[in-house]
């Protein structure tokens, strides 16, 4: 059997010496030797430290190296604490004692002389060495597994001379503490700083007696650490050996938490059995334990009947899944649980709760029973609900806003595109007339956002005066003339005969009946009816608006007033508000110290809104207050066919967009020479003449005009008005002399009197124009006709674009004329649509809304149709897109969705119904151009 090899380190710089120690080795050694040899102390030092292998079991250094010598090589491979990696020897030519200390102190094994030692003795002197070693090693190996145990313990340990010095204390204390041993070794411990004065005699008393009856001492003292003051429960107990008493050993247990918990556990005690919230334990299983009193009583138990309930008890089905379900697995798995649940209180009524589970274990882990906390959220809820209703009616108002800010925006745009691109046939006065109505549009929408800011900072200042409601009510009236004529209304205006007086803001009042009035033209259908009717009862003056239109129901009365709300269906309606009005109506009214009703039998039944304002007593002398005439709405005076003479281009323009407003035929020329050309195949009633004006004035026009046996009614406006000129008119068979400017109203109400003595026309009114006879002249450019109806409120029967239509339109720029279908129910962006494609040569048809649009393709048949994705009616654009692809005679139709909204919102929507494309008002043109040029395409490819 091989024996284990013996692996001896030599580090000797001389080769004899070398020789001399192996050979005397290997003569006296029983083992296999391998030699390891080294010539220097650096050398030796990496091999040791890098631990290269063979790994010497033994090293015979010499003192005496170049480089580090024995000594540094020691202290290099030393631990720092007297400790080297393997068993050495110091070997040496000429020994000093000093030498042999200083190396058995850096961790030789032994220190032998070179001259003095023999082969027996060698070997014998190596043996010797590693025992040394071997022994040492387990020793330190003991010394640090009891310092391990001795510092990592938790308890704080104290280890006591029997004269109550500190021998050692262990890690755990000393980081307690903070303070370096040495300092306080000399000093008896009850003495230390870390004591308070009633602490430090207690550990003095209990040292004593430990030390006296030889019996464990336990007592509770505080011990000041860096951080804080903390509890410890001491015990305290005396250590014997042959000799008797060796030492005492104090040991501290941090009680500090358990106490502050014991201290908690009481209050929680005291302020669960208070609390307002529902407390309460229960099992795994759902046997509830306890309830504290709130808890009792919201469920109408005693005491003594907890244990009774179960969980079924006191939730209801979809909370007690919940429970069941989630809840207390959850608990189970991860220790909590927190959601929202429902309890039934004594009367069975559901009380939302917002409720924690806690799972409360034992030291083995194991469950020992379930905890729990709610807390009534009705108000919560409520609050949330609310909160979660005002952001939908912010996002419903921002969706709405952007909607009405883009419908007038695009009309806008669409004639900027217009003046862009000259044209002498360019239809000015039906433009500018759009941008104006447009702007206004926008101008009112403003406005009312401004008026809610005020409102919302109480900004909003009354500037009272005594007032007749009459005349207010013919101004507001007067405000809504155009959307009532759109809408094809007719308004009834009922009021007494004797004035009824207001202290009020006119400028409010009317506000409050525009607003009402806007609001019941947009909820009543085309062709339907509105009252304005006004009476006083005792103080107070009641003024109701009441129309025949959508209804409201019973939910909707009750938040109609309130902030941003629309009833339902109103994005389906033409130009829906921003739900704004009947706000500032409420608000207003309330400022004025009135109030508000609405009433309405249903849905589709019409409504009635009141004001009630405080009356006012009449003035003394109330004559000297304008009699001003209230145009009754629902009047059936005849319109005429005019005639505007006027080298005045901008008061022609005015006075021709005024008089079409109000449903009369218009024509107009700067030319009074062109004008006698064309009267004869115009034949109007009434002749509007300017009297200065170049190639002859308007008294030799005049007196043209009766040579030609017509007998029209000639009303001048002049800027001549001294009594000669009136004179010289009165003589000549001018009607009427007004001097310039004109007021509006002064004019309507004359030349509506004057018609009313004309005979009714024997033929159906005619247009009094011809498109063929257009000229570039703004006095030749088109009129709108008018359908004859007496309604002041009725829009004249004409296509959409009549104010565009031109035979001599440009050229067209994009090639092959397109056949296009316009369906949107804005009346201003169907025009500007119309009309710019019109002058690009395509041939257009348009609609108001999906049916009429459905109508139009079984004659109509368009390559490209643009249609509005929100009209009025049951059939909006996502239908009308369906309709048209079911069709497959329209299978290569271009579609292009267009819509005020959002297209996040609306263009995926518009894919699915069929579109091609979906484009935002207001519309960009030069996108609309490349589908017009693929549309182009497919037309020449066909």
């Amino acid at each position: 059997m091989s024996q284990e090899i013996w692996n001896v380190m030599l580090v000797e710089d001389s080769e004899e010496d070398r020789a001399q120690i192996r050979r005397a080795l290997l003569k006296d050694s029983a083992r296999p030797i391998h030699f390891i040899e080294a010539f220097s102390g650096d050398e030796a030092s990496a091999y040791i430290r890098e631990r290269r292998d063979p790994f010497p079991d033994v090293m015979l250094l010499d003192l005496n190296l170049p480089g580090s010598d024995g000594f540094e090589t020691l202290e290099r491979l030393n631990d720092g604490k007297g400790y080297l990696p393997l068993p050495t020897l110091v070997l040496t030519g000429l020994a000093q004692e000093d030498e042999a200390a200083r190396a058995l102190e850096l961790g030789a094994q032994d220190f032998i002389e070179k001259s003095a030692f023999t082969t027996k003795g060698l070997t014998r002197a190596i043996l010797n060495a590693c025992e040394r070693y071997r022994l040492s090693h387990q020793v330190r190996q003991s010394e640090n597994q009891f310092r391990a145990i001795f510092n990592q313990t938790f308890q704080h340990v104290f280890l006591l001379g029997v004269e109550g010095t500190v021998l050692d204390i262990n890690d755990t204390l000393s980081d307690y503490l903070g303070s370096p041993l040495k300092r306080l070794k000399e000093t008896p411990l009850w003495k230390w700083p870390c004591w308070n004065k009633r602490d430090s005699k207690q550990v003095e008393k209990f040292y004593t007696k430990a030390l006296s009856d030889g019996v464990t001492a336990r007592f509770e003292a505080r011990l000041q650490g860096t951080i804080e003051l903390r509890t410890f429960d001491f015990s305290m107990k005396a250590i014997h050996d042959e000799t008797g008493i060796s030492m005492l050993i104090l040991e501290g247990r941090d009680i500090t938490d358990r106490k502050r918990a014991d201290q908690l556990r009481h209050r929680m005690a005291t302020i669960i059995e208070a609390t307002s919230d529902f407390v309460g334990t229960a099992t795994t299983d759902g046997q509830f334990l306890s309830l504290n009193p709130a808890f009792r009583e919201v469920l109408g138990v005693r005491k003594e009947e907890v244990t009774q309930l179960q969980l079924a008890d006191i939730y209801p089905d979809w909370a007690l899944q919940r429970i069941l379900q989630d809840a207390i697995p959850q608990a189970i798995e991860v220790d909590e649980w927190r959601g929202e649940a429902a309890i039934f209180d004594r009367d069975g009524n559901e009380i939302p709760v917002s409720q924690v589970i806690i799972a409360h274990r034992s030291e083995s882990k194991e469950i020992r029973y379930l905890s729990t906390i709610m807390r009534e959220i009705s108000e919560i809820k409520q609050v949330e609900e609310a909160l979660r209703e005002a952001d939908r009616r912010k996002n419903d108002f921002l969706a709405i806003l952007a909607h009405e800010l883009r419908n007038p925006l695009a009309a806008i745009s669409g004639g900027i595109q217009l003046l862009s691109e000259p044209n002498d046939s360019l239809p000015m006065e039906s433009l500018t007339g759009i941008l104006k109505r447009q702007t206004l549009q926008l101008t009112r929408i403003i406005d009312d956002l401004l008026d809610v800011s005020r409102i919302t900072r109480g900004k909003i200042d009354l500037r009272k005066e005594k007032i007749a409601l009459a005349p207010v009510v013919s101004q507001a009236i007067d405000v809504t003339r155009e959307l009532m004529r759109e809408r094809q209304h007719s308004v009834h205006v009922e009021l007494p005969h004797a004035p009824l007086w207001l202290d009020a803001d006119p400028t409010r009042i009317e506000q409050i009946l525009v607003n009402l009035l806007t609001n019941a033209a947009k909820y009543t259908n085309p062709g339907g009816e509105i009252w304005v009717r006004a009476s006083q009862v005792n103080d107070q003056l009641a003024l109701c608006v009441k129309d025949n239109g959508l209804g409201l129901s019973k939910e909707a009365q009750r938040r109609i007033f309130e902030m941003f709300v629309q009833i339902e269906g109103a994005l389906t309606h033409s130009e829906g508000g921003l739900g704004l009005g009947l706000t500032l109506v409420r608000t207003l009214t309330e400022l004025h110290g009135g109030y508000v009703d609405v009433e309405s039998e249903g849905e589709g039944k019409g409504c009635s809104f009141w004001i009630y304002l405080p009356a006012a007593e009449a003035p003394d002398d109330y004559s000297i207050l304008p009699d001003r005439h209230i145009p009754y709405l629902d009047s059936h005076g005849r319109k005429g066919k005019i005639l505007v003479v006027d080298d005045n281009e901008d008061l022609t323009i005015s006075l021709c967009i005024r008089l079409r407003q109000v449903g009369h035929q218009v024509v107009s020329f700067h030319s009074p020479l062109k004008a006698l050309e064309e009267i004869d195949r115009i034949q109007p009633e009434v002749v509007l003449l300017d009297i200065g004006m170049p190639e002859m004035n308007g008294y030799q026009l005049a007196r043209r005009i009766q040579e030609k046996s017509l007998n029209p009614v000639l009303i001048a406006i002049s800027g001549f008005g001294q009594n000669r000129d009136l004179e010289v008119s009165k003589k000549i068979g001018i009607k009427h002399h007004l001097i310039k400017p004109v007021d509006f109203e002064q004019l309507l109400e004359i030349v509506d009197e004057e018609l009313e003595t004309l005979p009714e026309p024997e033929t159906p009114s005619q247009s009094i124009f011809s498109q063929s006879e257009l000229s570039k002249d703004f006095s030749e450019r088109k009129s709108v006709e008018s359908n004859g109806d007496s309604n002041l409120f009725m829009e004249p029967k004409t296509t959409d674009s009549a104010h565009f239509d031109q035979e001599d339109s440009s050229t067209n720029t994009l090639g092959t004329p397109l056949k296009i279908l316009v369906v949107d129910d804005i009346r201003s962006i169907r025009e500007i649509v119309s009309a710019i494609l019109k002058r690009q040569g395509h041939e257009v048809q348009t609609a108001s809304d999906g049916q009429e649009g459905l109508n139009l393709l079984q004659e109509f048949h368009p390559e490209v149709i643009l249609c509005d994705l929100e009209m009025p009616g049951d059939i909006s654009g996502i239908e009308v897109a369906k309709a048209v692809r079911n069709q497959a005679r329209l299978a290569n139709t271009i579609m292009i969705a267009v819509t005020g909204h959002s297209l996040e919102d609306y263009s995926e929507r518009a894919e699915a119904a069929g579109f091609d494309s979906c484009l935002t008002k207001p519309l960009d043109y030069d996108e609309l151009d490349t589908w017009l040029r693929q549309a182009q395409r497919q037309a020449t490819q066909s």
